[in-house]
């Protein structure tokens, strides 16, 4: 009876074992993301970490150089570095996934300005006039659903 127990304790072992290689696995495959993401934003350029300098990318700690620098980010850029990335998710090229969050980000902000402008008109009891770029205001889809197209087939 006692090797059924050892064969239990021996296989929770792999299992942990197991665990913890995929967590370090997701831990340095994170680390990557953040450092491409600081060496892209330029980062390294200001960082005081000499290695970052003499590799011209992120190459020191990247959680500290992440921490100390995210926050400088302006909220506009961080948005539409979040839209393009869940583009990408979806399956959008890169390039495709950065125009469309660009787009996406404009026009969200586009749209509270428009709002804010009725809410400060609103508050006044004045008339709302319309703005002078309606156009621009419209809300247009950003994101086409991935379609699937396979042979043509036609019957005779």
């Amino acid at each position: 009876m006692s090797k059924s127990w050892e064969a239990k304790d021996d296989e929770k072992e792999r299992a942990r074992q197991a665990f913890m290689r995929e967590q370090a696995e997701r831990d340095r495959a994170q680390s990557e993301r953040r450092r491409r993401l600081c060496s892209f934003l330029k980062f390294p350029q200001v960082c005081g970490d000499a290695r970052c300098k003499r590799a011209r990318r992120c190459a020191g700690d990247v959680d500290a150089c992440f921490a100390r620098f995210w926050p400088q980010v302006p909220e506009e850029i961080k948005e539409n570095i979040r839209h393009a990335i869940k583009l990408v998710g979806e399956g959008a090229p890169p390039h495709e996934a950065a125009i469309q969050a660009q787009a996406y980000v404009g026009q969200r902000r586009r749209i509270g300005e428009e709002m804010a402008r009725r809410e400060a008109a609103r508050a006044t009891g004045t008339p709302a006039e319309p703005a002078s770029d309606a156009a621009s205001i419209a809300v247009t889809r950003t994101h086409a659903p991935a379609r699937v197209s396979g042979p043509r087939i036609r019957a005779l």
